[in-house]
């Protein structure tokens, strides 16, 4: 498990889009505490667990809070939630950088209320920071990868809390060079390690990683960088050039061309391996 915890909720079956605590990792017993609930009021709460497929809830529980005696007005006051982002004023007072009246106050386009899922006004594991708008420091706000500003980490979104996402060596913010969260023209994707498919990964392709095609580079967003026909991925393989168009050219020096070679599925650099030779007097034959 790489999150666990309990959520909870006034409507059954909470998700931890609602209120949740965040416990730690792991398997076996654990225990949680809730804060910040009203008197006399009944919780629906839920146990949860998220790993890389999903996340799954216990069975749906409810409980009643205790009616308010003395000091319950003191103990609603201390609710107060002046900017709706979903933490109280109190916390957020408490806190050296909330601001209790901004609903986002790092400004990257998610209310602190979802970046701090808690609310305990902590940064805990698992959560973006609502006082930092880049989180992770990979170029990229918070809410520019977060698109849906949920909190969570949705299929076609990078990872807030990891600057690389494709694992490719690149940042995130390189790769999207505009920062708007899209795939745009002459831009490599943050997701897909080897953006065009040519078998080499984009940070091998941009060796110096700044997202440009310098001129000893091949280009992480065209598969056939010197259009000669073959795969950038396949010439590197075979030590052909990636930039010089070497498709006639013959590497082992077997009579097949290089280009001939990779049409056929034989080796360019072991001479013992080329296309089988034709017969030219058979179609004579056939007439």
């Amino acid at each position: 498990m790489t999150v666990r915890g309990v959520c909870w909720s006034t409507s059954a079956n909470p998700t931890t889009t609602d209120n949740k605590t965040v416990d730690g990792s792991g398997t076996g017993v654990f225990t949680s505490s809730i804060t910040g609930l009203f008197p006399g009021t009944i919780y629906h709460v839920r146990a949860y667990a998220t790993n890389r497929v999903g996340t799954s809830y216990g069975q749906d529980l409810s409980y009643k809070t205790k009616a308010p005696r003395l000091g319950w007005l003191s103990l609603l006051l201390s609710e107060e939630d002046t900017d709706k982002d979903g933490i109280p004023d109190e916390i957020e007072k408490a806190s050296p950088c909330l601001k209790f009246s901004d609903p986002d106050t790092d400004g990257d386009g998610i209310k602190d209320g979802i970046e701090d899922t808690n609310k305990n006004g902590k940064v805990d594991f698992g959560e973006t920071k609502p006082c930092k708008a880049d989180t992770g420091g990979d170029g990229l706000d918070d809410g520019v990868e977060d698109t849906n500003k949920n909190g969570k980490i949705d299929t076609g979104e990078t990872d807030p809390l990891n600057t690389d996402s494709d694992g490719d060596g690149i940042l995130d913010g390189v790769e999207d060079a505009n920062k708007n969260g899209l795939v745009d023209s002459g831009e490599t994707d943050p997701l897909k390690a080897d953006t065009d498919g040519d078998g080499l990964d984009d940070g091998v392709e941009d060796a110096n990683k700044n997202g440009i095609k310098d001129s000893d580079e091949t280009d992480p967003s065209s598969k056939d960088t010197d259009r000669d026909g073959m795969p950038d991925g396949w010439e590197v393989t075979y030590r052909l050039n990636p930039l010089v168009n070497d498709a006639h050219l013959d590497k082992d020096k077997d009579g097949a061309s290089n280009i001939r070679e990779y049409r056929k599925g034989t080796l360019p650099n072991d001479p013992k391996s080329r296309p089988p030779v034709g017969l030219p007097w058979v179609p004579l034959l056939l007439e």
